[in-house]
């Protein structure tokens, strides 16, 4: 595996991004009105480059298709991934579901001994 920016997360996962880090992500298990194939059609038209992954929850392992995975160096990359998570969800009608997903490792006050992120969704 080349590159592996992501402790924790094998080739093929997604799950919590580390502080400073961020995903923009779909989970096809939510897309609502239009099916996988025509999803992936749109978001290589608009120029991304999807790399399935999969989620596990509580109840089930979801596919997903990661579109980004950045190392957020301030709060300007961190508000143009807030707006490229809108307007991907625009651009794929899912104003309404949750099928477009935007994670963004945060520090936690929790242990000032270790690293300890807590995820934050826009």
């Amino acid at each position: 595996m080349k590159n592996k920016s992501f402790i924790g997360l094998n080739q093929f996962q997604i799950g919590l991004p580390p502080t400073g880090y961020g995903y923009l992500f779909i989970n096809l298990r939510y897309l609502e009105g239009i099916n996988p194939e025509d999803a992936i059609a749109k978001i290589k038209e608009i120029g991304y480059e999807p790399q399935l992954r999969y989620m596990t929850t509580e109840d089930s392992i979801d596919s997903c298709l990661l579109l980004k995975n950045i190392k957020i160096k301030n709060s300007i990359e961190e508000e143009q991934l807030g707006e490229e998570f809108e307007s991907l969800t625009i651009a794929l009608n899912q104003e309404k579901t949750i099928a477009v997903q935007c994670i963004i490792g945060k520090p936690t006050k929790t242990a000032p001994s270790r690293d300890r992120t807590a995820a934050v969704s826009i």
